[in-house]
C-alpha cells in the first residue's frame, strides 16, 4: 500500500507541475541495514548523500548542463538530512544548490513541518 501512495504522489507531483520537469526518486525501505535499527542507518546518510551527490553532479550538472538553481532537493525525515548531504556535495564549487527541503511529520500530528 505505501509503494502505492509513494507512486501517486510521484505521478501528481510531475503531472501537475506546469514548467519541464524531472523527478528522480530513491526508496531505502528495502535496505538491508534497516534489520539492525535506526542508528546505523542514520550513521551511513553522509557516505551515502555523498555517494549520490556525485552521481547527480555527473548525470545533471555535467552530462545535462543544468544549472544549480535549477534544481530542488527533498527529503522527508531521516530524507531531509540525506537531502542536506547530497546539496553539500553538489555544491562543492562556486555555485551552490538553490533549493533543499526536509519535511517532518511531527508525531500524530496532520502539520508538515518544512525547514530549509
Amino acid at each position: 500500500m505505501l509503494k502505492i501512495i509513494k507512486v501517486l504522489f510521484f505521478n501528481l507531483a510531475y503531472f501537475s507541475s506546469k514548467e519541464n520537469v524531472n523527478i528522480i526518486g530513491t526508496d531505502f525501505s528495502k535496505m538491508p541495514m534497516w534489520n539492525l535499527g535506526y542508528i546505523p542507518v542514520a550513521s551511513n546518510m553522509l557516505n551515502l548523500g555523498q555517494y549520490i551527490g556525485k552521481i547527480l553532479q555527473r548525470i545533471l550538472l555535467e552530462e545535462l548542463k543544468q544549472s544549480n538553481d535549477q534544481i530542488h532537493i527533498i527529503g522527508h525525515s531521516l530524507g531531509g538530512h540525506l537531502a542536506a548531504f547530497i546539496s553539500r556535495q553538489m555544491s562543492k564549487g562556486e555555485k551552490k544548490i538553490q533549493r533543499v527541503t526536509g519535511t517532518f511529520y511531527f508525531l500524530g500530528s496532520k502539520n508538515i513541518l518544512i525547514g530549509c
